[in-house]
């Protein structure tokens, strides 16, 4: 099984301006789909909040 990882990003129009949502599919031959769920997907859904508030905050200034 190959790995996957792709990153989309979805915007959605909305009063003043718009809302984009991360869609992040992932999959890995190594870790397997137990330690996804419970370390990869928490650790992606982390770094993307992250990265997004840094992003809106860039915004602002």
């Amino acid at each position: 099984m190959p790995s996957t990882f792709t990153h989309e990003h979805r915007f959605e129009p909305r009063e003043g301006g718009s809302r984009m949502t991360d869609r992040i599919t992932v999959g890995s031959p190594v870790f397997g789909r137990l330690a996804e769920r419970l370390i990869l997907v928490p650790y992606l859904r982390r770094l993307i909040a992250k990265r997004n508030a840094y992003l809106v905050a860039a915004l602002h200034s």
